[in-house]
């Protein structure tokens, strides 16, 4: 699950005492709004991964549909 590898990336980063500066601003993940930042940066992540996941998911049903439509003999009509 993509948001628990972020938060794994997360905690790691936090026990390093590694800070992540982003236009400017340093957002520290052991205090509160740099861990809402990173949580933030987790749903999106999660939130991509999801997106891209139905995205894949959808384009092979179709191509599978396509397939079907296109191996399929043609009903003849008398």
């Amino acid at each position: 699950m993509p948001s628990t590898d972020a938060r794994a990336i997360g905690d790691t980063l936090v026990s390093r005492g590694v800070r992540l500066s982003v236009g400017g601003t340093i957002h520290d993940p052991a205090d509160p709004m740099g861990e809402m930042f990173f949580n933030l940066l987790a749903t999106l992540a999660k939130f991509e991964a999801d997106l891209m996941e139905s995205f894949s998911v959808g384009r092979a049903t179709v191509y599978r549909v396509l397939e079907r439509a296109q191996t399929a003999t043609p009903e003849t009509t008398s």
